[in-house]
């Protein structure tokens, strides 16, 4: 929708006798009202889109793409539109009319005397303090301009920070390019908070109390991936298959372990006990707020499965598993996983239970 509205403004003072849609017959008649009607159509989408996000990239220039693609994802993740930008290529207009559909910039570090430069100083003078928010991405090239010194022109702007800019310290590593992943995830969960709030309070109460009832019990998920370990809690769980044994898990697609459940891949569950002091201890880890790229499970005593994931010497039982399959449910993603390794720690342990007031959270 944004990008025909954007062409529709473009060619506003053409003679246009036909349009190749792209989706069905050539039109060659009425032109300008099928242009009137392509216009109305595309600003009524937008009106019902929520919160977005420009990011302003460098095509050629240091990490700048990679990481920018997975800042990105991370922002889609939690449901913020993300209209994408090469600064070597994108012109005043453009800038323009992206910077009056956005509520933040995320812009990545340009080369010094540069096109992506000015083109970054065009964007610096368009943003308007009421509208706008920023953060400020390491392209980690050489010759790039300082991160602090692009802080600080949009902050003389008036533009406030969405979040603390992304300076890389460095090479660029795996555990780097999952920072800027759930930055983006972080700076997701915050633009559409709100809007969720809104949805949440529209929710039948008793409908949400009686779900809560369901009982589940107590996990913490670990993977690992090219390097890179994760954990998290988990309590969406439950047996799916008996041939071949199999278990569903539901996780949510703004949650920053995500990207190491997708289909093939393996994760170990395990399992906590009722009533052990290391539950609560584990537990209370898990949940904490971590760093961006942050390994979860520095200073956890485990040991390493033949997945590569942690298993916990506080869990009293764990499954290795691997995705076989994932099904989109709204907001969260449902991964089917063949289990294909596991063992009792304790054998007349009891998995802990997992009580909720309400059923809309965790």
């Amino acid at each position: 929708a944004r990008s025909v509205v954007t062409a529709l403004k473009k060619i506003a003072d053409f003679n246009i006798k036909e349009i190749a849609t792209g989706h069905g017959p050539m039109l060659t008649e009425s032109t300008i009202e099928w242009m009137e009607k392509y216009k109305s159509w595309s600003e009524k989408a937008l009106e019902k889109q929520g919160p977005s996000a420009a990011l302003f990239w460098v095509s050629g220039f240091g990490s700048s793409e990679r990481l920018a693609q997975a800042f990105a994802h991370g922002l889609t993740s939690s449901g913020v539109k993300v209209e994408m930008h090469d600064l070597n290529a994108v012109d005043s207009f453009e800038i323009t009319e992206c910077l009056a559909r956005s509520n933040v910039l995320s812009i990545c570090t340009p080369p010094l005397e540069s096109d992506a430069a000015i083109a970054v100083a065009n964007i610096i003078a368009g943003a308007s303090p009421k509208q706008h928010k920023f953060v400020v991405l390491d392209s980690c090239g050489e010759g790039q301009q300082p991160v602090p010194l692009l802080v600080n022109k949009l902050a003389e702007q008036g533009i406030e920070e969405a979040l603390r800019p992304m300076n890389v310290e460095g090479k660029v590593t795996l555990q780097v390019v999952q920072g800027f992943e759930e930055s983006g995830l972080s700076l997701g969960k915050a633009m559409t908070q709100k809007q969720k709030a809104t949805a949440a309070k529209k929710t039948d109460k008793d409908l949400s109390k009686a779900l809560g009832r369901i009982g589940s019990s107590l996990y913490v998920v670990t993977a690992a991936k090219l390097g890179f370990r994760h954990a998290m809690v988990a309590s969406w769980l439950t047996p799916a298959s008996e041939e071949p044994l199999g278990i569903s898990l539901a996780v949510a697609k703004d949650r920053a372990m995500e990207p190491l459940l997708r289909v093939g891949d393996e994760f170990t569950v395990n399992i906590l006990e009722e009533g052990n002091p290391a539950t609560r201890d584990l537990v209370k880890h898990f949940l904490q707020r971590f760093a961006p790229g942050a390994d979860r499970l520095e200073g956890v005593e485990s040991i390493q499965g033949e997945n590569g994931a942690a298993i916990l010497r506080g869990a009293c039982a764990y499954l290795e598993c691997k995705i076989v399959s994932r099904m989109d449910a709204s907001d969260h993603w449902v991964a089917f996983a063949e289990v294909v390794g596991g063992s009792v720690a304790k054998a007349n342990s009891v998995a802990a239970a997992h009580h909720r007031k309400v059923g809309t959270y965790y």
